[in-house]
C-alpha cells in the first residue's frame, strides 16, 4: 500500500495526504516523478467504502495536478538548461575552430621566419648570432626516427590501435637504430638543427 494511504485508516484525509511531501523550487525531477507516482498508487487504493472517499480523491487530485505543475516547470528548467549548454557548446567549438587557425597562421609564421634565420646562418657558416640583449644560434636536434618506407617496416616495431590500423613505434625504432639494429624502411636522423633563442 502507498505511503498516503498507510496512515488513511488512523488519520483524517488532510493527514493521510500530507504523507506525500509538497513540491519545493529545488526538488529534483527524479524526485517530483517519485511523488506522482505515489499519488498515483494511492488514489487506485482509496476505499470506495470509506467515508472520506471523496474528500481523500479530491485531495489527492488536487495534489497530482500541483505536481504535474511542478513537473513541467521542472521539465522546462531543465531543457533550457540544456539549451544553455548546448549553445555554450557550440561557442566553444567555433571558438577553438578559430583558435586553431590562429594558432596554424602563427606557427606558420614562426616556422618561416625561423627557416630564414637558419639559412642565413648556414650561409654565413655561423652557428650564432647575437643582438644587444638576446641571441640566436643553430642547435643540433636529439636524433629522431624517419619513415623511409612504412612497408618494409616489420610488424614488430608497430602498434596496434583501436581501429585495428598499425601504428608505428618509433621509441622503439630509435632505441634499436641507436644500439646499431637495422629496422627495414627506416633511417636514425642525426642532422636535423633547430633555433634557439637566449
Amino acid at each position: 500500500m502507498s505511503a498516503l494511504l498507510t496512515v488513511a485508516a488512523s488519520a483524517t484525509p488532510e493527514t493521510a495526504v500530507q504523507t506525500v511531501a509538497k513540491p519545493t523550487p529545488n526538488e529534483s525531477l527524479m524526485a517530483i516523478e517519485e511523488r506522482l507516482q505515489m499519488l498515483l498508487d494511492s488514489e487506485e487504493f482509496i476505499d470506495p467504502a470509506d467515508p472520506n472517499a471523496d474528500k481523500l480523491r479530491a485531495m489527492v487530485a488536487e495534489e497530482i495536478a500541483a505536481t504535474l505543475e511542478a513537473e513541467l516547470t521542472k521539465v522546462d528548467g531543465v531543457a533550457n538548461y540544456l539549451t544553455w549548454l548546448e549553445t555554450h557548446e557550440e561557442f566553444c567549438g567555433r571558438e577553438i575552430a578559430r583558435l586553431a587557425a590562429r594558432k596554424a597562421k602563427f606557427e606558420k609564421r614562426r616556422e618561416r621566419v625561423e627557416g630564414m634565420v637558419i639559412g642565413l646562418l648556414r650561409e654565413h657558416k655561423e652557428r650564432r648570432l647575437e643582438g644587444h640583449t638576446t641571441f640566436l644560434a643553430l642547435r643540433k636536434n636529439p636524433p629522431s626516427v624517419e619513415i623511409v618506407n612504412e612497408d618494409e617496416i616489420p610488424n614488430e616495431y608497430k602498434t596496434a590501435v583501436i581501429t585495428s590500423e598499425m601504428q608505428i613505434n618509433k621509441t622503439m625504432i630509435k632505441r634499436c637504430l641507436q644500439a646499431q639494429i637495422d629496422v627495414p624502411g627506416t633511417r636514425l636522423v642525426t642532422d636535423k638543427e633547430r633555433l634557439v633563442r637566449g
